[in-house]
């Protein structure tokens, strides 16, 4: 079995709600069709959770015309994730991984009879990352759900949901495009692509692996920033493990965003080998640099390219060393 699959267009930004996608799903609450359980797959804190803190107020809105209101309390405590109708789960521990204990709390809690609302809403961010011991437990849930109740899986990376509990979910394409990155990360990333090409020689990998190991340094230092601004200005008293784990998850996410910006690069550089349409280059404004490096490697070199990417984003989820990891993969790329 598989998805039953709903294909949503394209954002125009973190705070903008796509409007098919809402549609599609407002239409299906107000007819009474919502199904019991969505993979809605994005990036989990960006087009994915503004989309269901959206339905959250939907179906938590105390307004019986017009809803959301977005002005009630229902309404404002579902904005802040505080509502007690609703279950929020996320990774707590700083391996970013959500428990079975996590889920066996959110089992025991479905089951309770609503406090004020009509609904039970439980949102996974990052589902992904549950072990496959929670995944178990969810997936018993999902196979008895209670009466009204809803599942929202936010994830980046559906494949590593169990393929049972895929079966199970209807998936809402919350984006048609490649997840991108914001200029503020992207600009210094191509700095360093476009920088000097090396040949494999160590010096010059090591340099690029510390450029880029310092942008990742950045980036998960302000994201731990983010999350604590976050908490501060809605007034929430996180514990400081919790805190942490919000931060790297926010991390991981741009990290992921990042490592997609460089296959991408060495990606158009690939095309351009295979004598491919320069109007395909993702990164066309760079095409000259790009032309430049192709003529210099050949089609399985720059396969090679590729692989070694799609080896340290591997490395990189299995927690190991990014300098390392940077430093060894860079060396056996070449352009």
């Amino acid at each position: 079995m598989g998805y039953s699959k709903i294909i949503i267009g394209k954002t125009n930004g973190i705070k903008m709600i796509n409007k098919n996608a809402l549609d599609w799903l407002s239409n299906a609450y107000s007819s009474n069709r919502l199904a019991q359980a969505y993979v809605i797959v994005g990036p989990p804190r960006h087009e994915g959770q503004e989309l269901v803190n959206h339905l959250l107020q939907l179906l938590f809105c105390e307004n019986g015309e017009n809803r959301p209101c977005g002005n009630c309390k229902s309404c404002n405590m579902a904005d802040k994730h505080t509502h007690p109708d609703l279950q929020w789960i996320e990774p707590q521990k700083k391996s970013r991984i959500i428990s079975a204990d996590q889920v066996r709390t959110l089992q025991q809690q479905i089951y309770k009879t609503a406090f004020i609302a009509d609904w039970k809403i439980c949102v996974i961010i990052a589902a992904d990352r549950m072990q496959k011991s929670a995944g178990n437990i969810l997936l018993k849930t999902l196979e008895e759900p209670p009466a009204n109740s809803v599942f929202f899986l936010l994830t980046d990376s559906p494949q590593f949901l169990l393929s049972t509990i895929r079966s199970r979910c209807q998936l809402v394409t919350a984006s048609t495009k490649q997840q991108e990155i914001p200029n503020e990360w992207l600009e210094p990333l191509l700095k360093i692509l476009t920088g000097r090409a090396g040949t494999g020689g160590i010096i010059t990998a090591f340099a690029r692996a510390d450029q880029i190991t310092t942008l990742l340094k950045d980036a998960k230092s302000k994201s731990m920033a983010i999350e604590k601004e976050i908490a501060k200005k809605a007034n929430l008293d996180e514990k400081k493990e919790v805190l942490e784990a919000r931060g790297s998850s926010r991390y991981r996410e741009l990290r992921t965003g990042i490592m997609r910006a460089i296959m991408l690069w060495y990606r158009d550089i690939l095309i351009l080998t295979c004598g491919g349409a320069e109007s395909t280059l993702y990164y066309n404004d760079q095409k000259q640099i790009l032309c430049e490096r192709a003529e210099k490697i050949s089609y399985s070199q720059a396969v090679t390219n590729i692989t070694m990417i799609e080896n340290m984003t591997r490395q990189f989820e299995r927690n190991m060393p990014e300098g390392r990891v940077l430093g060894t993969g860079l060396c056996k790329i070449i352009g």
